[in-house]
């Protein structure tokens, strides 16, 4: 009798808190040449000292608005202190694609970048990419 008792409390406990778990995630990331985000770059390309960096985010399975975070930083570049952030935003979306962009105030040090992708402020992803 009491350990009937105890499960139902139990139960009735567990679903007096509602647990949210989403199932949003980051289907696709990756950089392109161009703004509108149409000319993926593959493996070998590098961006130019003065060229603006594109990412192409495809968030998936979203339940409602959720909040994306990217992170431009310095991975490996000439003169340049690793980790260092270039810039980042926030925007909610629900399913769908988000362009991002960072352009350069003068011009950018050779050697390699990365943008992280940040889901719901949980590390979701990290891209790295190259500046020649």
């Amino acid at each position: 009798m009491r350990t009937r008792f105890v499960m139902v409390l139990m139960l009735l406990a567990a679903l007096a808190c509602r647990i949210d778990i989403s199932t949003s995630y980051i289907k696709e990331a990756h950089i392109t040449r161009d703004p509108e985000g149409t000319e993926r770059i593959g493996r070998g390309y590098a961006y130019g000292s003065e060229d603006t960096f594109h990412a192409v985010i495809e968030l998936a399975q979203a339940k409602g608005p959720e909040e994306i975070r990217i992170v431009w930083s310095v991975k490996e570049a000439a003169g340049l202190e690793p980790g260092t952030v270039l810039g980042e935003e926030t925007v909610e979306i629900e399913n769908g694609v988000i362009l991002f962009h960072l352009a350069p105030e003068h011009e950018w040090a050779l050697g390699k970048y990365q943008f992280d992708i940040y889901l719901n402020g949980d590390h979701e992803k990290t891209v790295e990419f190259r500046v020649r």
